[in-house]
């Protein structure tokens, strides 16, 4: 399973994907560009894309 941050900022963001091992797989700095966001995930092997809660300021937010 791959685990994918992302450093969301107001025109690019930098997105880090890293293996259960905690070794990078791949990071891209991208536009916010919603073809290119798209690219990056589609790059990635499909069975490793899972939902995780989102993480605000340093800690996880809530979804409730």
């Amino acid at each position: 399973m791959y685990y994918t941050g992302i450093d969301l900022h107001k025109k690019t963001s930098f997105i880090t994907t890293i293996d259960k091992a905690g070794k990078i797989v791949t990071r891209a700095n991208l536009q916010n560009v919603e073809k290119d966001i798209l690219a990056y995930f589609a790059a990635l092997d499909r069975q490793t894309i899972r939902p995780g809660k989102p993480w605000v300021g340093g800690r996880t937010k809530s979804t409730n």
